[in-house]
């Protein structure tokens, strides 16, 4: 039985699948920001 435990491996593949998607909505937020920083940017600089 503690083979057959210690032998499973799907938890481990679910915890990659959480730490990747984890990692790619860091990465869009990250993107998300930067784009609005510098939308803001300038249309601060246009002064309509």
């Amino acid at each position: 039985m503690l083979r057959k435990f210690l032998g499973d491996e799907s938890g481990a593949t679910m915890v990659e699948y959480a730490i990747m998607v984890s990692l790619i909505a860091g990465v869009c937020i990250a993107i998300v920001f930067t784009v609005g920083q510098q939308t803001n940017n300038l249309f601060n600089q246009l002064h309509f």
